[in-house]
């Protein structure tokens, strides 16, 4: 069990300043080789793949509709809906990314579809995160992402998986069940 009381409460805003994206209000039509990031709860998030103009990778994205809150590390360039916010910080890296993935989903309990966090709900969210220091005004990056390399330690050792071969870039040859895997790893934890 991880002690949280040593934790701090943040508004997601302050550790992702909102950035002003561009995002389509439809699916593109033309199709293409970059993944298209919508309210899809499968798949990474990603419904299509299509021809526009990307954003930079290392973001997660929150959908704010459908099936809100969901929340995906996006480790490659991506084309954004209008049903997505993207959270951005040159602290993120796969690893806390991931932890982070799981404590925003935690937050999934306060939105459905006739409540959705829309109009900045997600930058104004507030999640507690570990920090080094209660005086800290940015969280323990270092400690998120050990944690999460230490769950995949832990849980592939068990399973026997040559772990020097194992790293989360190949996260797609085992699908959305290695994800869910860390996602319910970490629930369980917290």
């Amino acid at each position: 069990m991880i002690a949280t009381n040593n934790w701090k409460r943040f508004v997601v805003g302050d550790i992702f300043p909102k950035k002003r994206i561009s995002r389509h209000s439809s699916t593109p039509e033309e199709e293409g080789p970059i993944p298209f990031v919508s309210s899809s709860s499968i798949n990474n998030g990603v419904s299509f793949f299509c021809n526009e103009e990307p954003i930079p990778g290392n973001c997660i994205t929150v959908s704010t509709n459908g099936d809100c809150f969901d929340a995906f590390y996006q480790p490659i360039p991506i084309v954004l809906s209008n049903d997505v916010d993207v959270l951005i910080n040159d602290n993120l890296n796969k690893y806390n990314a991931m932890f982070i993935c799981t404590i925003l989903r935690l937050e999934k309990f306060k939105w459905d579809y006739g409540r959705k966090p829309k109009n900045d709900k997600v930058f104004k969210t507030i999640i507690k995160l570990p920090v080094k220091n209660q005086d800290d005004i940015e969280p323990d990056w270092d400690y998120m992402t050990e944690f999460i390399k230490k769950i995949w330690i832990y849980n592939l050792h068990d399973n026997k998986v040559c772990l020097k071969d194992i790293h989360l870039d190949n996260v797609r040859i085992f699908g959305q069940g290695v994800r869910k895997f860390v996602h319910s790893t970490l629930y369980t934890v917290l």
